[in-house]
């Protein structure tokens, strides 16, 4: 029923140790085999034992079961309203910037800066996945700084700008085939925060609309991020910037008797 002591052969179940500040452990105990509960669909039943006692009992309730680390934190490195948003650049490693820029009320919202002269965009709403595909940026692993080679030279920068100042820079190696690794900052630019809107804005609706927080909650929700990400390099899939991570050339019309550039 998974009750062996954790860390010998064979063994399946978790242990559990519950510390106080100090590190004095409270409380202990070995959670085995599980089931779904009779009486309550939205429960449990646990095998479980006290570590040092031969006796098991079976329990209801609802714990997490996983023993990955990640499974147990919050993994939204952050999360943004689309609608705060003014612009994303992505800058590779060879140089290479794509500045998406918001447009209100035009197309989907967002349009690609550095178009070449003579080209022409293919899809507006991939544009616009651009930004909305990285406004819930979520880890799928997490060491410390101290363990992580630094970063000399990204092989990718993304730089989210909102209208009303809060700038996130996210600095990202390609450390594995799957993923990447990423160094998170916030900043506040004063020079370009508004945090109303301007004189003469057109106020508009839907997908159109634009949002803005106060300096203050701007300056707070940035010391909020810095605190959370700290000195932690971040592991990210590349699926989940896969719309982000391109070229310019990805998002425009073929040239005539050119094949229509991939879009996956």
């Amino acid at each position: 029923i998974g009750l062996e002591e954790p860390g010998t052969d064979g063994a399946s179940g978790n242990l559990y140790v519950i510390e106080d500040g100090a590190g004095k452990v409270l409380s202990q105990i070995i959670v085995g085999d599980r089931k779904p509960a009779r009486a309550n669909p939205n429960a449990n039943e646990f095998y479980v034992r006290v570590p040092g006692t031969p006796q098991a009992w079976l329990v209801e309730g609802t714990l997490p079961i996983s023993s990955d680390v990640v499974d147990w934190i919050d993994d939204a490195l952050f999360e943004l309203d689309v609608h705060r948003v003014k612009r994303v650049l992505v800058e590779h490693g060879d140089g290479e910037v794509m500045d998406v820029a918001r447009t209100p009320g035009v197309d989907e919202g967002f349009s690609i800066q550095n178009v070449p002269a003579g080209r022409e965009v293919e899809n507006p709403l991939l544009v616009r996945n651009v930004a909305t595909g990285i406004m819930k940026f979520i880890l799928d692993d997490v060491r410390p700084e101290s363990e992580a080679p630094p970063i000399e030279k990204p092989d990718v920068t993304l730089t989210v700008t909102t209208y009303d100042g809060l700038q996130v820079k996210m600095t990202g190696v390609r450390a594995e085939e799957d993923f990447v690794h990423f160094k998170m900052q916030a900043s506040y630019l004063a020079d370009a925060a508004q945090h109303a809107a301007p004189q003469g804005e057109q106020q508009l609706e839907g997908d159109h609309r634009v949002e803005r927080l106060g300096e203050e909650a701007v300056r707070a929700e940035i010391q909020e991020m810095n605190a959370a990400w700290g000195n932690w390099r971040f592991e990210v899939g590349k699926w989940r910037i896969a719309t982000a991570d391109k070229r310019v050339s990805d998002f425009l019309k073929a040239k005539p008797g050119e094949a229509t550039p991939s879009t996956n």
